[in-house]
C-alpha cells in the first residue's frame, strides 16, 4: 500500500516563525529544511538529514503525486515548505491535515495537547524536549563566550542532534497514532474537499495597503500621545499610561474595581453616566481615555504589516475547523473575523460614505481633519481597520453576505413557522420581535425600539436568561446587550426572555427535546432522529448528525446530578415570595469533555440545550457558507476570504461574467439538504474591505 504518506520536517530560517508567521517565515531566502522523517505505505519509517544525502527520490515522488493522500499535524506547514523551500510543486489535492481532523472531533491544541486529549500510551505521545532543541537548531544564537557561531548543528552538538533527530521521528509516531484513533469516525469526503479549497483561499491572501497601514500606525500613535498628555495634566502623573500609576489616582477618585481591565473600566462608566455621582468628572474623563489608549483594535494593523508576504498579501489567516464542536473556522494573527464594526458615531444612513471619507483621510495622513470629521479620531481609526484590505488597482472586491442566516438558522431547525415566515417574507427580525415586546404593529417599531430587540432576538434563542446586575456586574441578557452597546434594566430583559420563549415556543420546544434526546441516546446507546438532525452514541463520542452528512462530537459524555442556585427577586416573573431568596434545585445536566471558552484547561464542560442548539445552528450556517463558498470556486470567482456569513473575491472592475449579482444568486440558490431553508443574501463591491 502506498497511497499514504506521513511526514514531518524540521526547519530553520532567520526569521521567527511565531514573530513573521508561515508566509514571511517560508518565502525568506534564509528558509531552509534540516531533516525529514517520513512513512511511505505501510513502509518503514525513514529519516532523511539534508547536509547528509539529496532528498530522497521516493519522498519527492509521493509529494508529487496526486493521488497519494499526505498526512501531517497542521499539514499547512509541510504542504508550503514542500513548495516554496524545496521547489517541489506538490498539488492542492490530497494534502490531509491530522490536526484538523482531532479539530474536527473537537480536540484542540497542538501535537501535545491533542495526543494527550485523546490518552495516547506516553510511549506515543510528542517528546518534551521538542522546544528546547527547536530553539537550539532552529533559530540563530546569541553570540557569546560559549557560542561564537550564530548557528548549531550536527558538528557543534552532535549528541544534541541525535535528539533532534529522535524527535522529528516521533512526531510523525504520534501524528499516525492520533490519526489511527480519529480516522475510524466519520468524515464526510466532501470535508476534504473542503479543506484543499480553504488552502487555495489561504494560499492566495488578501492585498494589504501599505499606505493606509503605515499611516494608520503613525496617526494613532500621534493621537494615543497626545491623550496620556492630556491624562498626565490632569491626574499630575509622570506615566498615567502606567496600571500602576493610573490605578491608585483613579481609585482615591471614587473608581470602585481593584483593575483597570477593560470590561470594569465600562461598568464603572456605564454606572456613572446611569446614577450619577460614582465618580468625579476628571475621573470619568481619564478612564474614558485609558480605554481609547488601550485600543487594540490598531495593534491587527501592525500584525498585517509585520506578517505580510509576497506580493502584499495576508495569509494563513484562516484556520479550518478552529472553532470546537461547530467546525466554523477561526482566525488567526490578524483574525479579520473578529474586526469592529463601522462606528456608530457615524449615521448609519450615510455610513459607508463617512467610511470613505475616513479611509481617505488615512491614506493621505491628514491627521489636522479629523478634528472637524469626528469627535475622536481613534474611534475612526479603529472603525476603519477593515479598509487596510485593498484591491489592486483596476480590481475590485465582490463580498456577498447572508442575510440574518444564523437567526434563519433557528427557526429552520426548530421548525418555528412565525420566526421562518420573517426571513421569507423578507421583513425585519428585530422588528417582528418588537410587535410582541411592545404590542404596536410592524411599521410602526421605531429605530430605538428596534435596537432594543436585537439582543433579544439574537440571544434568547439559546436559553439566555434575563440575568441580574450585582455589584455593577451583568449576566445574562443583560450582559449580553451591554457587550452590544445597548443599555437594557432588569425588567426589559426579564420581559423580552418570557416574550420571546411564548412568541417563538418551537424554540424552546427544541432545547428540551435535544437534551430528552441526549439522555436518550446516553442511556440506551442507540441512534434517535429528532426534526432534520440525528443523535448517536459512539463511543467514546455522542455525536449530532447535521443536514449535511457532517457531525458534532462531543467527547466522553455523560449525565450527572448538580446543584443550581438562582436567587428569586420579589416581584419576579413567575415567584410570589415576600421577599427575595435564593432557590437551590437539582437537575441532571448533559456533560463532556472539552476546553472552557477563556481558558486553556481540558476539563468536563457541563452544557444544556440552549448550547447545542446553538452548537446545530453555527454548524449549520457553516456547512451552508462551504455550500456558497464551493460554488463560487466551481464557477471560477477568486475568493480571498470569508467570515462566518459572507464570501469575499476579487475580480476586474467592470468584468461582465463576475458580477455581484451572479455571486448572490450562487450563493442564495437551494441547497438540496436544508429544504425550506429562507436563504437570503445580499452584496456589495468597492476598493477597500467594509462591513
Amino acid at each position: 500500500m502506498r497511497d499514504t504518506l506521513h511526514l514531518d520536517y524540521e526547519t530553520a530560517c532567520d526569521l521567527d516563525l511565531r514573530k513573521v508567521g508561515l508566509d514571511r517565515y517560508s518565502a525568506d531566502p534564509s528558509c531552509r529544511v534540516h531533516m525529514a522523517a517520513y512513512r511511505i505505505g505501510d513502509g518503514p519509517l525513514e529519516h532523511w538529514e539534508a547536509h547528509l544525502a539529496p532528498f530522497p527520490a521516493q519522498l519527492k515522488e509521493a509529494l508529487l503525486d496526486p493521488e497519494v493522500q499526505k498526512w501531517a499535524f497542521n499539514a499547512q506547514f509541510e504542504r508550503v515548505i514542500t513548495r516554496r523551500v524545496l521547489r517541489i510543486a506538490t498539488p492542492h489535492r490530497n494534502w490531509r491535515c491530522t490536526m484538523c481532523l482531532a479539530y474536527m472531533q473537537s480536540f484542540t491544541g497542538g501535537l501535545a495537547d491533542i495526543g494527550k486529549q485523546v490518552g495516547l500510551p506516553l510511549d506515543s505521545q510528542k517528546l518534551k524536549t521538542g522546544s528546547d532543541l527547536i530553539r537550539i537548531f532552529c533559530m540563530p544564537q546569541k553570540l557569546s563566550r560559549n557560542f561564537t557561531s550564530e548557528w548549531r548543528n550536527w558538528v557543534t552538538d552532535p549528541h544534541l542532534w541525535e535528539e533532534f533527530c529522535e524527535y522529528n521521528k516521533q512526531d510523525v509516531l504520534t501524528e499516525e497514532a492520533v490519526k489511527r484513533r480519529l480516522i475510524r469516525y466519520p468524515v464526510p469526503e466532501d470535508e476534504w474537499d473542503f479543506y484543499e479549497l480553504d488552502q487555495i483561499i489561504n494560499d492566495r491572501g488578501i492585498p494589504l495597503d501599505w499606505l493606509f497601514v503605515e499611516n494608520v500606525i503613525r496617526l494613532s500613535d500621534y493621537r494615543k500621545g497626545e491623550l496620556l498628555d492630556e491624562m498626565s495634566a490632569i491626574t499630575g502623573l509622570h506615566n498615567p499610561g502606567s496600571v500602576s500609576q493610573l490605578l491608585p489616582w483613579v481609585r482615591h477618585h471614587g473608581y470602585p474595581h481593584p483593575t483597570l481591565q477593560k470590561e470594569s473600566i465600562e461598568k464603572a462608566l456605564a454606572q456613572h453616566r446611569h446614577e450619577g455621582g460614582l465618580l468625579v468628572d476628571e475621573c470619568a474623563r481619564v478612564l474614558e481615555m485609558r480605554l481609547l489608549v488601550s485600543k487594540t483594535s490598531i495593534s491587527k494593523a501592525d500584525t498585517a504589516r509585520r506578517m505580510a508576504g509576497p506580493g502584499g498579501r495576508v495569509r494563513f489567516m484562516y484556520q479550518f475547523a478552529g472553532a470546537s464542536r461547530t467546525g466554523r473556522f477561526a482566525g488567526r494573527h490578524v483574525q479579520p473575523q473578529n474586526m469592529i464594526r463601522t462606528p456608530k458615531m457615524f449615521d448609519p444612513e450615510d455610513n459607508h460614505d463617512k467610511l470613505q471619507m475616513a479611509t481617505d483621510l488615512i491614506r493621505q495622513g491628514d491627521y489636522a481633519e479629523f478634528d472637524l470629521f469626528v469627535r475622536e479620531p481613534m474611534a475612526a481609526f479603529t472603525g476603519a481597520m477593515r479598509s487596510m484590505f485593498r484591491a489592486p488597482e483596476g480590481y475590485q472586491f465582490l463580498v456577498c453576505d447572508y442575510s440574518s442566516v444564523e437567526s434563519a438558522g433557528l427557526g429552520w431547525v426548530s421548525q418555528c413557522p412565525r420566526l421562518l415566515n420573517v426571513f421569507r417574507e423578507k421583513r425585519d427580525p428585530y422588528k417582528d420581535f418588537g410587535t410582541l415586546f411592545y404590542e404596536k404593529p410592524y411599521d410602526q417599531i421605531t429605530r430605538a425600539e428596534r435596537n432594543i430587540c436585537k439582543p433579544p432576538t439574537l440571544g434568547c434563542g439559546y436559553r439566555l436568561s434575563a440575568g441580574t446586575i450585582t455589584e455593577g456586574t451583568k449576566t445574562g441578557l443583560l450582559r449580553y446587550a451591554e457587550g452590544m452597546g445597548i443599555e437594557m434594566s432588569e425588567e426589559q430583559a426579564e420581559r423580552a426572555v418570557s416574550v420571546f420563549r411564548s412568541g417563538y415556543p418551537e424554540i424552546p420546544q427544541f432545547w428540551y427535546g435535544c437534551e430528552d434526546a441526549i439522555k436518550r441516546v446516553i442511556r440506551t446507546q442507540r441512534p434517535f432522529d429528532f426534526g432534520y438532525v440525528q443523535f448517536d452514541y459512539r463511543k467514546p463520542y455522542l455525536t449530532i448528525r447535521l443536514p449535511s452528512g457532517r457531525y458534532i462530537y462531543y467527547y466522553r459524555p455523560q449525565l450527572r446530578m448538580k446543584e443550581f442556585k438562582f436567587k428569586r427577586k420579589r416581584g419576579s416573573v413567575g415567584w410570589t415570595g415576600a421577599v427575595d431568596e435564593i432557590e437551590v434545585i437539582k437537575r441532571l445536566v448533559f456533560s463532556y469533555m472539552g476546553r472552557k471558552q477563556g481558558t486553556t484547561k481540558w476539563e468536563l464542560v457541563d452544557a444544556h440545550g440552549g448550547v447545542t442548539t446553538e452548537n446545530i445552528v453555527q454548524a449549520l450556517t457553516r456547512d451552508i457558507l462551504k455550500v456558497g463558498l464551493q460554488r463560487l470556486h466551481e464557477a471560477g470567482f477568486r475568493v480571498v476570504g470569508h467570515s462566518h456569513d459572507e464570501a469575499i473575491a476579487i475580480a476586474p472592475v467592470g468584468d461582465n461574467y463576475y458580477t455581484l449579482e451572479r455571486m448572490r444568486q450562487l450563493m442564495s440558490a437551494p441547497i438540496s439538504w436544508a429544504p425550506g431553508f429562507p436563504l437570503n443574501a445580499t452584496a456589495w463591491s468597492g476598493a477597500f474591505y467594509r462591513k
